[in-house]
């Protein structure tokens, strides 16, 4: 959807795209803090930052101060349209004077003369929220989601962000109990996809990979192809797909130097499924921190922090771990 939504001549009066993308689960379960850091990625908007904002501030602005943030990020916005519009101006010159080198003086004189007549820069913002039911499952604070969700209906319709949002079906119910995601969803082009196939899902595998020139181990001996054993473990489980990106971050953390994903750290995670049970347990956790504090939770009797670690394991005499 982003690549078609930034094509020129797809928003009206608009010259220049930036994209964000970010799922409220980032950032240690604080959505407003994953919004800021999506914000003012590179690729996005880091004018944010050039009078020296930090990504924490920018998200105490979107919590707590939706109006500041709003007008910084206007500013912003006017700021990235001036460097655009600074940049066409510089392509048209140089090929203006390419012209003129090549004896093309009339060529010349009107691109000069369009670079002269170049309106201000129009700069807009594409925002992914992705994966919005993480809002519902990361044990986020009722009164933060409707705070969150508040900001997010301020950015959709500022006429400066656009934003698109994913959300499992199953999750719907949710929504309906939130009236801005419903002002927000009607009439504004929501669209349901139906249930990947098999072949889908294998796409949804291979495609990002090579594209980013990544490959993936086989083992002929065994009969073992680790794209293959990723899609059939998705396949098994629907309800996994989600966390399929999850899994195939951390095969892209281990990778090899020459950028193939290895059955060995495939079956290292404990496949598709043990990969979730380890985010399963890091979630569990955070959400323990934030709740009662991560120095109080090791302080909790019976509840050893090596131990938690390591599940049915036991401590020896001595101090050691054992498994």
């Amino acid at each position: 959807v982003l690549p078609m939504l930034v094509q020129p001549g797809v928003i009206e009066g608009t010259q220049s795209w930036r994209r964000a993308i970010f799922k409220p689960g980032d950032a240690g379960g604080d959505p407003f803090a994953a919004l800021a850091a999506a914000l003012m990625a590179p690729e996005a908007l880091p004018e944010l930052s050039s009078a020296g904002t930090t990504v924490a501030e920018m998200a105490n602005l979107i919590r707590n101060e939706a109006t500041a943030a709003t007008i910084l990020l206007r500013q912003s916005l006017s700021q990235a349209g001036t460097y655009a519009r600074a940049e066409e101006e510089r392509r048209l010159l140089d090929l203006a004077r390419n012209f003129e080198t090549n004896n093309r003086e009339a060529d010349a004189v009107a691109l000069r003369q369009k670079a002269a007549d170049l309106p201000p820069g129009i700069v807009r913002i594409a925002l992914l929220a992705d994966q919005l039911e993480e809002l519902f499952t990361s044990g986020i604070a009722e009164e933060v989601v409707e705070s969150f969700i508040d900001r997010l209906a301020t950015l959709a319709t500022s006429g400066r962000v656009f934003v698109i949002g994913t959300l499992r079906s199953d999750f719907y119910p949710q929504v309906l109990e939130h009236p801005k995601l419903i002002e927000l969803m009607k009439d504004r082009g929501t669209y349901a996809l139906p249930a990947p196939t098999p072949g889908d899902i294998g796409q949804m595998i291979r495609q990002p990979a090579a594209a980013a020139g990544l490959t993936f181990e086989e083992n002929r001996s065994k009969g073992e192809h680790l794209d293959e054993l990723l899609r059939d473990a998705a396949i098994k489980d629907p309800g996994a797909l989600p966390l399929l990106s999850y899994t195939l971050e951390q095969l892209y953390e281990r990778r090899t130097p020459e950028g193939m994903l290895t059955l060995a750290a495939y079956h290292d995670l404990g496949g598709l499924e043990g990969a979730i049970g380890r985010r399963a347990e890091s979630l569990e956790l955070a959400i323990e921190d934030r709740r009662i504090g991560p120095v109080d939770r090791a302080r909790r009797p019976g509840r050893d922090p090596a131990i938690a670690r390591h599940p049915g394991a036991t401590r020896r005499p001595g101090g050691k771990i054992a498994k």
